[in-house]
């Protein structure tokens, strides 16, 4: 079934109601969350966190292996998330960048005129 087209320019999900920081939230920490999994899974299915922190204070401290999972997916999910918030920051601020240090052509600035 076809949907009707929402308002404005943007074709993908309806963000009816939702603020500029919620849509810049949801865009950061969901593909960091999928990245954390995989990520998780990969290291995960190599290592044991027991046996990375037998005999240290750590191990000592979290005592319970699955404590050393979810710490571990956590890290991947912290770090993921930095990378995606860099990105989402680096996207919106390249194109302030590149209208300021480009100059108008003549046809551009006589379109500009009243």
């Amino acid at each position: 079934m076809n949907q009707p087209a929402t308002s404005g320019s943007h074709s993908g999900p309806s963000y009816r109601g939702w603020s500029r920081h919620q849509r810049d939230a949801a865009h950061v920490l969901w593909p960091s969350f999928l990245a954390a999994s995989a990520a998780s899974l990969f290291f995960f299915a190599t290592f044991n966190p027991a046996q990375l922190v037998a005999g240290t204070a750590l191990g000592i401290t979290l005592g319970l292996s699955h404590a050393g999972y979810t710490l571990g997916f956590f890290f991947f999910w912290a770090f993921a998330a930095l990378s995606s918030a860099i990105s989402l920051y680096l996207s919106r601020t390249e194109t302030t960048r590149i209208q300021s240090a480009v100059p108008l052509t003549e046809d551009e600035t006589s379109d500009r005129k009243p």
